[in-house]
């Protein structure tokens, strides 16, 4: 006859054995599970990562590519004269210009600047700006060569003294100094120099300067003029080489 009992206990040792087994499996996948799980997470985060940084550079490559789309767009809206001056520009400053540039007069002051502005001359040769460049060559160099630099100066000093006949004062106008700031560095197309005078004074002013102008200089080639543009007056010292 077949044992039950003794069956029995063997059946239930083979359960607890079997059910022993079946626990411990249990853990182990369940190990396996978060492991598996927590790789999943770590290389989702790293996938985010780098998908973050892949949008970052994106972002910036866009920006890059917008800058050189707007610096075309622009140049495309300017005349052609000025868009191809203004590319010019920028190769030229690109380039190792200062090189090639000497310090000094182009050639001697003339003759009616060291009559009139001996000072000014004196100031020049002791801190000379650059001297004339080749128009073929560094056209766009934002310098103010020495001679135009003495010309403009001696210039304040002549309406200085014109004004001075109508009982008027000059100022050295501030926007001058904005301009050098804003741009930094000599505006290269604008070489005139900012001045402002008492607005009941102008037209006093105008009728010395206008049409040929006030003769300065002995040898009556130097004439001071002046013409009325938009809300300004504009003063120029003139000579038989300038015109």
């Amino acid at each position: 006859m077949y044992n039950l009992t003794r069956d029995n206990s063997a059946i239930s040792r083979s359960c607890c054995s079997g059910r022993t087994k079946c626990i411990l499996g249990l853990v182990v996948w369940s190990v396996l599970l978060s492991l598996s799980c927590n790789q999943t997470k770590v290389a989702s985060i790293g996938r985010q990562t780098i998908q973050i940084v892949d949008i970052k550079l994106h972002q910036q490559n866009l920006k890059k590519k917008k800058k050189k789309k707007d610096e075309k767009m622009v140049l495309s809206l300017l005349p052609p004269n000025i868009a191809y001056d203004a590319e010019q520009e920028r190769h030229a400053l690109q380039n190792t210009w200062w090189d090639t540039l000497d310090l000094g007069w182009s050639s001697p002051p003339s003759q009616w600047l060291l009559d009139m502005c001996s000072e000014v001359v004196a100031h020049f040769n002791q801190f000379p700006s650059f001297k004339e460049r080749d128009p073929k060559k560094l056209k766009f160099l934002p310098t103010f060569p020495t001679g135009d630099a003495a010309h403009a100066v001696c210039t304040v000093k002549v309406v200085q003294i014109a004004a001075a006949s109508i009982n008027a004062k000059v100022y050295h106008h501030a926007g001058s100094h904005l301009g050098a700031v804003m741009h930094g560095r000599p505006i290269q197309w604008d070489n005139n120099v900012d001045l402002t005078i008492e607005l009941q004074k102008i037209c006093d002013f105008e009728k010395i300067c206008w049409g040929n102008g006030l003769e300065v200089h002995l040898s009556g080639v130097v004439r001071l003029r002046c013409v009325r543009g938009f809300n300004a007056l504009k003063w120029a010292l003139k000579d038989d080489y300038i015109g």
